[in-house]
């Protein structure tokens, strides 16, 4: 029996989690519309960016998962996941810089730029925070009226649901918005002022880097679930702060600074 403060929870964090993306790009309409048209477009193209990443990530890891590696069990292990997490990058890299390539050919924005970035956080929420969440709701509600026909392991994993476990799924998908938002944003200053080169160091870089420490939390707390959520959501509070910091930034002065403590001490 799934309780209905757990049934509204998942509920809560759908709509939570679509609010947010679409309200900073009312936002962003509303502070660009006298310049500009076609974020609307900027947008979908980061969500379509988003769906042929993602697609292509997931042939690729099949691949990867299957291949012949040498080494030992933990070797081997080690190697594929080093391997996903570049596959990773590189694919949301490519991604990104397509939308930007693509939304600043009629008229050069930073406003698209941003737009694209937003748009890859919506695909991203929408397929792992959105999807899974909207669908255990509907088995819910099949499990306690007795029709569901679920996978039995489908079926527990819903049942060991909890609100903390559905609050900490909200809370990293938002703090992945939030730097995907900046990452993006960052990325159009570069390619605006033609550099091609930072435009893609930048995002291999910072996005590397967060998956590397992703699976290097998950081996060194591999004995606790919850502390590797913990500790992975400091880690990503932080880079989003900075992330968040920067946004503001730009938002009240419409002027893109890197470095976030050159932004606290200006502001």
């Amino acid at each position: 029996m799934i309780s209905v403060f757990t049934m509204g929870m998942m509920a809560v964090c759908v709509l939570i989690g679509v609010a947010v993306p679409f309200g900073c790009v009312l936002l962003l309409k509303g502070r660009s519309s006298k310049i500009e048209s076609g974020l609307s477009g900027a947008v979908g193209y980061g969500v379509l960016g988003y769906v042929w990443q993602y697609v292509f990530y997931l042939f690729i890891g099949a691949f990867l998962m299957s291949a012949p590696i040498a080494g030992n069990e933990i070797v081997r292990a080690v190697i594929v996941q080093f391997l996903l997490t570049l596959v990773s990058t590189g694919c949301t890299a490519a991604s990104l810089y397509w939308g930007i390539y693509l939304t600043n050919q009629k008229q050069i924005s930073l406003y698209r730029s941003a737009a694209v970035g937003i748009g890859f956080s919506l695909g991203k929420i929408g397929i792992e925070l959105v999807y899974p969440y909207a669908y255990s709701l509907y088995l819910s509600v099949q499990m306690n009226a007795g029709t569901c026909q679920a996978d039995e392991l489908i079926q527990q994993s819903i049942l060991s649901t909890t609100a903390g476990s559905l609050i900490s799924g909200l809370y990293k998908c938002l703090l992945m918005f939030v730097i995907i938002f900046g990452i993006a944003l960052i990325m159009g200053k570069y390619y605006i002022q033609n550099n091609k080169k930072m435009t893609w160091l930048f995002v291999i870089g910072v996005y590397e880097a967060i998956m590397i420490i992703n699976v290097v939390l998950r081996y060194l707390f591999r004995t606790t679930e919850l502390g590797t959520d913990i500790a992975l959501m400091i880690v990503l509070t932080l880079i989003a702060a900075a992330a968040g910091v920067i946004l503001w930034h730009w938002y009240r002065h419409d002027e893109v600074e890197v470095n976030p403590l050159a932004v606290i001490r200006r502001d």
